[in-house]
This record gives structure tokens, sequence and C-alpha cells, in this order.
């Protein structure tokens, strides 16, 4: 959907957008591997799905915190404890290994899925979008505040339309692809950037010139 999205508006560029979610993962685990929230071992899909896989990336677009939260009641793989500056220590290794991997890249951080007011799982996930929302601040990061928007989508109405077994309906994957754009086409009006490039640098731009975008998050999109 995002794709589609960004092909229309940004016409003469190129863009790929790759999908790297994958469901029940946290942050130690993609860098790390281990004990995954399903009790099996997996090794890290960061050196075997990413870096190993692509020599470049532009834009990375980071959501996580839907899962990693969980691990304050999984003591048999975080045993010293979990909490939201642990995961503030987590996101901030994951950012500054795209960037040692992969120079100039652009990094653009999101919150996740609302549950519902008075959800017992939406108290204690909103500590953890804080943290993102904080981080994008402090670092300057473009930020897509799902959260927000699926809060401002459910005002009168049920929650349930964009939320099934807690994954994104279809509704809910459209809403996030909506948000995300309109996120990338205020920061970049024109033309999506390579890694390296900021938002004053601009150049004619063929229209064979790829601009790849990654996105990482803890649970499948569909």
């Amino acid at each position: 959907l995002l794709e589609g999205l960004l092909r229309k508006h940004y016409r003469n560029q190129r863009v790929e957008n790759i999908n790297l979610g994958c469901g029940g993962e946290f942050i130690r685990q993609l860098l790390d591997g281990g004990r995954g929230l399903d009790g099996e071992n997996h090794p890290s899909r960061y050196k075997t799905n990413i870096r190993s896989r692509y020599k470049r990336i532009d834009i990375a677009l980071i959501r996580y915190g839907q899962n990693d939260w969980k691990l304050e009641q999984r003591k048999d793989i975080a045993p010293e404890g979990y909490s939201e500056q642990e995961f503030k220590k987590d996101l901030i290794r994951l950012i500054e290994t795209l960037r040692k991997d992969y120079p100039g890249i652009h990094i653009v951080l999101e919150t996740g899925t609302y549950y519902g007011d008075g959800s017992w799982t939406d108290g204690i996930s909103r500590r953890y979008w804080k943290v993102v929302r904080d981080l994008a601040e402090e670092r300057g990061f473009p930020l897509v505040d799902n959260h927000k928007r699926w809060m401002e989508e459910s005002k009168g109405k049920k929650v349930g339309r964009l939320l099934e077994g807690g994954h994104p309906t279809a509704a809910g994957v459209r809403l996030h692809a909506e948000e995300e754009f309109s996120v990338f086409r205020k920061c970049w009006p024109n033309r999506l950037p390579r890694a390296g490039e900021g938002k004053e640098k601009k150049r004619r731009v063929g229209i064979n010139e790829k601009r790849r975008l990654v996105f990482e998050d803890d649970f499948s999109r569909g």
C-alpha cells in the first residue's frame, strides 16, 4: 500500500519498498538472535536477512516496542529485568547499527498499535511509545505517530475494525500506510533522498534512480 502511494507521488523516482517485519520479534532478537517470545532459539535476522542481503538502504522506518515491552514478564529472556529505559538503549543500538552499516541512512521512527482506552496492553505500550516520541524529538528524527492516529480514528468507534487478534486488519494496515505516507510527503515533498543526501541538496533526478526503503517492525503487516 505504501509503495503505491509513494510511486504515485514521486513519479520521477523508482521506489523499492522492502518489508522486513517479523511477527513477535523484539529488538534484541533481531540484532542478536537467541530465545524468542515463542520459546524457540532464532538466528540474528539483522545479520542473515538485512546486512548480508542489502548493500544500500536509503531510508529505514523502525517500529519496535510492540513486543519489547513483553520482556518485562519474561525473566527467561531478560533475567536482569526490562523497562522503558532498556528499550531506549535497544532502540538507540539498532539505530546506531544501521548508521554504521549504512552510512548516511535516513531514520524514521514509528509508534505502534492502539488497543483501546482502558486496555491493559495499551496501558503498558503507551510507556514505550513515549520513549519513541521522546527519542525522535531528541535526535530530530521524523516520527510516524500511528498510535495517536489510531486513537483519533477510533473516537466514537470500535477499535476492532482496525485490530483483530492483536494485529492490524486490512483497514488498520491502510491507516498505517496513509500515516507513513503523510510523514514522507511532509519531510520530502518533491523527492526521496538517497543515503547521505540532506534536505537542502537538490539536483535533477533520473527516472531510473531507485530509492530503497526498509521497514523494521515487530509484527507482520499482512
